[in-house]
């Protein structure tokens, strides 16, 4: 009878020992994959900080050309005006010489 009992308790352990393994099997499998999923995650975040930065080196640069082309346009309206006045200043020296012409 004890040794029924043994049995019967050596049954369970060895039940309760196969349940402890599969559940510790379960849990490994979760840890590696929360670990390649984590892993994925930082290396997604990663690939998305260095586009963030090429995006913003590239705004940066954009914005370099645009004040660039402010300058130049800038320069240009100068010398716009400046041809402005020298035409202006020649034409009134043509009319002159033409009065003085028909004098």
């Amino acid at each position: 009878s004890l040794s029924k009992e043994n049995a019967g308790l050596a049954a369970e352990i060895s039940e309760i020992r196969d349940s402890h393994n599969s559940i510790q099997g379960h849990l490994d499998s979760l840890t590696e994959s929360s670990a390649a999923e984590k892993k994925q995650f930082e290396e997604r975040i990663e690939a998305l900080e260095i586009n963030k930065q090429s995006l913003i080196d590239k705004e940066k640069e954009r914005c370099e050309q645009i004040k660039q082309l402010i300058h130049k346009m800038d320069d240009l309206e100068l010398a716009l005006e400046t041809s402005e006045t020298e035409f202006k200043s020649l034409t009134e020296k043509c009319d002159e010489l033409e009065r003085e012409r028909k004098e």
